[in-house]
């Protein structure tokens, strides 16, 4: 003997709220991308290094992709720094290089030497997290151009960037369905009950 039909209904929202329940809540699935908002970086030490005058900041702009769950979790970058032209460190830098759960290291495309360390305050786990410091270090050797150690300032964070929540509007609209087809059951029922 098959169910009843508002047994079936009843069966269709627990499907439904199941699938809902279990869908990944989008700025936690990985992989994901980061976006810069408002991020610049003053380094105090490149009057030394380079004999300028102007300490002028480094504007950080794009995104990079990370997926903690892998071994190499950094998984690709287009990261623009623009600032004073007469040291290395303005560039395009797209090259992922390395992370960890709270920096990443990228090198610029144009010179291959050159990379960027971003530290943030907290673990990237899918939320805002601020910028902790920056550092430009020459890659091969790891000797600093530049890095933020005492007088360095950064400002701004990185943003997660949302994954359209198609999963969990598709099951919310399969529960709407079932508890729909569900109350016509009972509003049918009860109409027959009435009429008899």
């Amino acid at each position: 003997m098959l169910p009843s039909k508002p047994v079936l209904s009843g069966l269709g929202v627990a499907a439904a709220a199941l699938a809902y329940f279990v869908a990944p809540i989008p700025a936690s699935a990985s992989p994901i991308t980061y976006d810069f908002v408002g991020a610049s970086a003053y380094f105090s030490d490149l009057d030394v290094v380079f004999n300028i005058s102007d300490n002028a900041p480094f504007n950080i702009t794009g995104s990079f992709t990370f997926d903690a769950s892998l071994a190499s979790p950094l998984i690709s970058a287009s990261i623009t720094v623009s600032g004073p032209t007469d040291t290395p460190i303005p560039g395009l830098y797209n090259d992922p290089l390395s992370a960890s759960s709270s920096e990443i290291f990228v090198g610029e495309s144009a010179d291959p030497s050159v990379g960027i360390i971003i530290y943030f305050y907290n673990s990237l786990a899918g939320i805002p997290d601020q910028l902790f410091a920056v550092g430009s270090n020459t890659i091969p050797t790891g000797s600093p151009y530049s890095n933020c150690g005492t007088g360095c300032f950064t400002l701004g964070e990185v943003d997660p960037t949302p994954l359209p929540p198609t999963a969990v509007l598709f099951a919310a609209g399969l529960g709407l369905l079932g508890f729909m087809g569900y109350w016509h059951m009972k509003q049918k029922g009860a109409a027959n009950i009435a009429a008899a």
